[in-house]
């Protein structure tokens, strides 16, 4: 990007792991020294609600004139931070109508976790709502969500099972995981599988 104040940073910070407190603190610091050594105009984090994080990323950044903003599905105030809350239902359906409407797909897997994705039950409950409102048969859906991380090895197993046209899920690394592990089978991706 040619001007600096426009950089865009995008941090994934937490890979497979259940971070502490003290991991978040940590974190927070140093991606907020990362955006004050760039002298970036203002940072924005999606679906982060970790009081620990927030709290540090956003003394560090505010001390230094750098707003951040926090966008999720919680309506949330902190004397660090602006929030802006997303409607995760409407984000459900639409997820819905593009990959039946758009894409047209018909058979459906939805996998992740929700640990560290606060929103994915009110996604999902959104999803599984406007598909069964459409007509698409419950056997037409694999739902795999859990508290943990999945085993990616045994999930794509199921998903080759399975055989769903369209594999959502809650996360990157997720995604990135699945991706991999198809692609590693042989499997195009997105040919015979979209994955978002």
């Amino acid at each position: 990007v040619a001007e600096q104040n426009r950089l865009v940073k995008t941090f994934s910070v937490f890979r497979g792991q259940e971070p502490s407190a003290e991991t978040f603190r940590t974190v927070g610091n140093a991606i907020a020294e990362q955006c004050i050594g760039q002298r970036l105009a203002g940072v924005i984090c999606f679906d982060i609600v970790f009081s620990e994080f927030l709290d540090v990323i956003g003394e560090k950044l505010g001390n230094s004139g750098i707003p951040l903003l926090v966008a999720n599905g919680i309506p949330q105030k902190t004397p660090v931070c602006h929030g802006v809350y997303s409607d995760m239902k409407q984000g459900g359906e639409l997820l819905f109508d593009y990959l039946y409407n758009q894409l047209h797909h018909e058979r459906f897997a939805l996998v992740g976790h929700y640990n560290w994705v606060i929103n994915t039950r009110q996604i999902l409950q959104a999803f599984l709502d406007k598909a069964s409102a459409t007509g698409i048969p419950q056997d037409h859906i694999l739902l795999r969500v859990s508290d943990g991380v999945p085993n990616y090895h045994d999930l794509e197993e199921e998903l080759l099972d399975f055989k769903p046209t369209a594999v959502w899920t809650n996360s990157d690394f997720s995604a990135l995981s699945i991706i991999t592990s198809l692609t590693n089978r042989g499997y195009k991706v997105p040919d015979k599988f979209s994955v978002i």
